[in-house]
């Protein structure tokens, strides 16, 4: 039991038909079905649904919310100050050149 994925299994139908979930609806909701995406739609103004095509047996839905990449950015900070600190250590333990 995942929050991030469902699977829903459905009686296949001779026509196009909706999925409703009654969850929130979020654009961030990525629906498929045999690895083909499908339209998810807000219904009500609340609700999220999914337009289903003829003969589908199974839908799968995702939630891929933007703010998962958002640890990438700080990595790089992280990484960047880890070599001006190593940078700066280095540059303090040089010899002093002797004056001529």
């Amino acid at each position: 039991s995942r929050d991030d994925h469902l699977r829903f299994e459905l009686r296949p139908s001779a026509a196009q038909t909706l999925l409703f979930v009654s969850q929130q609806y979020h654009p961030q909701w990525k629906a498929s079905a045999d690895g083909a995406a499908l339209a998810t739609i807000e219904i009500d103004g609340f609700y999220q649904g999914v337009v289903v095509p003829a003969g589908t047996k199974a839908v799968e839905l995702r939630y891929r919310p933007f703010v998962l990449w958002s640890w990438i950015p700080q990595l790089l900070l992280v990484v960047f100050a880890l070599a001006l600190g190593w940078r700066v250590v280095q540059r303090r333990h040089l010899p002093e050149s002797s004056p001529r």
